[in-house]
């Protein structure tokens, strides 16, 4: 072959290409080699010099090559490595056909435009790249082309180097970014106030973006549903990006298979599909998701499996079996709500529960906002001893040996207890106040962290505003520090059912924690038959609203509070009343 001939050549052209790995059977029409192309859209054609070129026209490609160009990048070897190989006869210069050249305005016009964004810098405010969304006439299929800035307009192809991020302002200024698929879900995120990101050029082409904007920062990412899991690629394609950087961010991974999403269901879809509407609606669902998301650390989920093995993941025991096998509720990282009205004895749970986890080895820091330290440890006092009469006062003035020898019998677990235990202020804290003492329980090394009641907070006049920012913010803390974080609250007023609804507080408490138990006071005996078949009496009912960590979601177990201790039995999983009753 002759370097003075084979430029002209149409056969050496055609020989190159299926060197590239074109299958070509019509020298007009047929699939790019040099990306996914589903449908024939290139060719090769005569310039007016004579000259055999190929050219792609998917706008998502775009290449136009003739055969050294073609070789060089095959081959990935300099124009000189490629011309030493071919032997005789004189160097022809490459050539590119010149670019058309299109001004701002014209992009916009472009025939069949759905949609046209812009990549900023955010630090010059310059376009680095623009992406056209557009449909061809007669073709329901969406169409995607990239324009680059060039002199004084822009030609019609990405840009040299990395791609630029979309939205890189805001991702610039948030310590959290969504990772999705296309800029329509970008917008639709920020549309409810959730800052998010993409890469250009589609869902196989992450590698071809700068990622360094999300170093550091906690990421989620959020695949399409498609059914050849090309969103699940793309998403990897990420995480093995953002793995590499330094500051390497923490990155989480959506469970979209628990959305119920169609085939190709994106975050525009799943928001659409919502029975709420309204924005701050919408941005809690989203926000709930993002809250269940499984972390990708290190090299994924080889990491997480190594942390269950090292019991990182540990599940402790609250002394009432039933409760643990059907909630997991003092699983690390996890959030749990406990509801209940006045009479059902939420305080006296809790601290029965903190004597359990001593006895268990691990200790709970415990927050009483309405009561005072002594009111708890005397109640703490009786249940150990096993005799209501020991949160007397009365009882102890006329016992006063009885009280110093319980006192001294049970020292042990009252000094633990107390030390362990906080009294809240003499005015309501604040949301922050809490988150505050949240963290630094946190890094005191607490397993388990309870607030009773988190009603007691101060309030304000945008109440949804406060309790979503103090539950995403606590759920983020527990959860990176594998902690436990239980939330006593109560009933909405008025209320009359156990239910998810009837929390007191915003939507928030029903959406982020991970388990809910609502506590019911019943005035009289109520006997029931349980999982065991036994028939037995109960004057409390542990409701389980929800379980995301177990299986009881929807059961009931049975309590007795025993008035002469202060303790409370577990009776079993209430089955149904007996019959005649």
């Amino acid at each position: 072959m002759s370097l003075d001939t084979s430029a002209y050549a149409k056969e050496d052209l055609l020989a190159e290409l299926r060197l590239c790995g074109a299958d070509i059977r019509n020298e007009k029409q047929f699939k790019c080699p040099f990306h996914e192309d589903k449908h024939p859209s290139a060719g090769v054609y005569q310039s007016e010099a004579g000259k055999w070129l190929f050219k792609c026209q998917a706008g998502s490609c775009g290449l136009s090559l003739d055969l050294w160009e073609m070789r060089k990048q095959r081959t990935g070897q300099s124009y000189a490595e490629v011309f030493a190989e071919a032997k005789g006869g004189p160097v022809p210069a490459p050539t590119r056909n010149p670019e058309r050249h299109y001004m701002m305005e014209q992009l916009r016009s472009w025939s069949g435009l759905d949609e046209l964004y812009t990549y900023t810098n955010p630090v010059t405010g310059k376009i680095e790249l623009v992406v056209l969304r557009y449909f061809k006439r007669g073709n329901p299929k969406k169409q995607f082309c990239q324009a680059s800035p060039n002199g004084d307009g822009y030609v019609l192809r990405a840009g040299d180097g990395l791609n630029p991020l979309y939205n890189r302002t805001r991702v610039g200024q948030a310590d959290t970014v969504v990772v999705v698929e296309g800029e329509k879900c970008v917008h639709a995120l920020a549309d409810i106030g959730i800052v998010a990101t993409t890469s250009p050029m589609g869902a196989k082409n992450a590698k071809y973006a700068d990622w360094s904007p999300l170093r550091g920062k906690t990421v989620y990412l959020w695949p399409d549903n498609d059914a050849d899991g090309g969103g699940r690629k793309y998403t990897s394609d990420v995480e093995a990006l953002l793995l590499n950087l330094s500051p390497r961010p923490k990155v989480y991974l959506v469970d979209i298979d628990a959305l119920g999403l169609p085939d190709k269901g994106d975050v525009v879809d799943y928001i659409a599909s919502l029975a709420d509407d309204r924005k701050d609606a919408c941005r809690l669902a989203v926000l709930d998701v993002l809250g269940d998301s499984t972390a990708l650390s290190g090299d994924g989920i080889a990491d997480w499996v190594r942390a269950v093995a090292a019991g990182e993941y540990r599940v402790l025991s609250s002394g009432f079996s039933d409760v643990d096998y059907l909630t997991r509720f003092l699983m690390a990282g996890k959030v749990t709500v406990i509801c209940g009205s006045g009479g059902s004895s939420k305080s006296f749970f809790l601290i029965q529960l903190a004597a359990n986890l001593w006895r268990g080895g691990h200790r709970m820091a415990l927050y009483e906002l309405e009561d005072d330290r002594l009111t708890h440890l005397s109640r703490l006092l009786a249940q150990e001893v096993g005799d209501a009469k020991y949160i007397d006062p009365k009882w102890g003035e006329l016992n006063v040996g009885m009280l110093e020898a319980g006192n001294e019998a049970h020292s042990e677990i009252l000094n633990v207890i107390r030390e362990n235990m906080w009294e809240g202020p003499d005015c309501p804290p604040t949301y922050m106040e809490i988150l505050d003492w949240i963290e630094a329980r946190i890094a005191d090394g607490y397993p388990v962290i309870a607030i009773d009641p988190v009603t007691a907070m101060q309030s304000t006049d945008r109440q949804w505003v406060v309790d979503q920012d103090f539950l995403m913010r606590a759920k983020a803390m527990v959860r990176e520090a594998g902690s436990r974080l239980i939330l006593v609250t109560h009933p909405k007023s008025g209320t009359k059912h156990p239910g998810m609804d009837s929390l007191a507080g915003g939507m928030s408490y029903n959406r982020f924690p991970h388990t809910i138990l609502w506590l019911e006071f019943l005035s009289e005996l109520e006997e029931v038959v349980v999982d065991d078949g036994g028939c037995v009496e109960i004057n409390r009912k542990l409701h389980l609203c929800k379980t995301r960590c177990g299986r009881g979601q929807g059961v009931t177990v049975g309590l007795r509070f025993k008035s002469g201790s202060l303790r409370f039995e577990e009776m079993g999983k209430i089955k149904r009343k007996p019959k005649g009753r």
